[in-house]
């Protein structure tokens, strides 16, 4: 079909494009410089020399620029998990989580910006340094369960025909390349409202919501070419498992690491149980 070439053509340009080194180095050196940059302004706006109707696009603190640079590697792990999707459902689940892990960590340095600059720890600190608690072993949780996750996910293994194999991933790239145009669409309205009004809005959030679609989208295409009930019932528990990260985004700050931490373990679980019942008959 010419969709599906066409599809298969602009999804590997884009993906070479993305994994050839030059385009890697640029992304580093982009993110060191807005790093820099960021701690420039929050620097010129202590010292009141960023004129009012300019202030609100610089950082509050210096401890903000670190939100900065999260927020670049946050982008950059979004494109990477579009760009796997393709490849393979547990390998795109295990993305998922290292965004997590890094969402996590974004929050406990924005947690640093209710401390005074220079830093030192007061009374009204406290349940601030909690969340910070929180946050960072919620991220080293998820960051362990994930290593679990990727040692023991395996590929389901059952499709065989060439053509349906062909197919099946097209269909794959072309989802790909929705999300992608999608995910750009929604950070270049980010970067507007922040231009604006100094607030970037929900973007990872609101991507989140669209990649729970896109899961169950893909779910249903790939019952088609693997009917069995044991890998079913695997995508469909990644599927749930994207839902728990969404429902932790959008959960209050204690509860966020706990609601991550629970995900990425009912993933481990199902990885675990998928596994255990490869070529039983029962779970065929």
């Amino acid at each position: 079909m010419f969709i599906y070439d066409w599809a298969n053509t602009l999804f590997d340009g884009i993906r070479r494009l993305w994994d050839h080194k030059a385009t890697q180095g640029a992304l580093n050196s982009a993110m060191i410089v807005a790093f820099l940059l960021a701690v420039a302004a929050a620097g010129s706006r202590r010292l009141d020399l960023i004129p009012q109707a300019y202030i609100h696009l610089a950082p509050e603190s210096v401890f903000n620029s670190v939100d900065v640079v999260l927020t670049f590697m946050l982008v950059m792990g979004v494109f990477r998990l579009i760009l796997i999707m393709p490849c393979s459902f547990s390998k795109a689940m295990g993305e998922q989580f290292q965004l997590m892990s890094l969402l996590l960590l974004r929050s406990a340095f924005k947690a640093l910006s209710d401390f005074p600059d220079p830093i030192q720890v007061e009374a009204a600190q406290i349940g601030s340094l909690g969340l910070i608690m929180a946050d960072g072993v919620g991220s080293l949780l998820v960051f362990v369960l994930l290593g679990l996750f990727r040692r023991y996910r395996e590929p389901s293994g059952e499709l065989q025909d060439g053509a349906s194999l062909y197919s099946f991933v097209s269909v794959k790239k072309l989802l790909a390349l929705v999300l992608l145009a999608l995910f750009l669409a929604m950070a270049v309205r980010s970067l507007w409202n922040l231009a604006a009004t100094g607030t970037p809005g929900r973007l990872f959030e609101s991507f989140y919501t669209l990649l729970i679609l896109g899961n169950i989208l893909l779910m249903l295409v790939s019952q088609r070419h693997m009917p069995s009930y044991r890998s079913t019932f695997r995508n469909t528990g990644f599927s749930l498992a994207t839902l728990f990260l969404l429902l932790a985004l959008a959960s209050p700050p204690l509860y966020k690491p706990a609601l991550g931490v629970a995900a990425a373990l009912f993933a481990l679980l199902v990885t675990l149980a998928h596994r255990a019942f490869r070529g039983s008959p029962g779970a065929g």
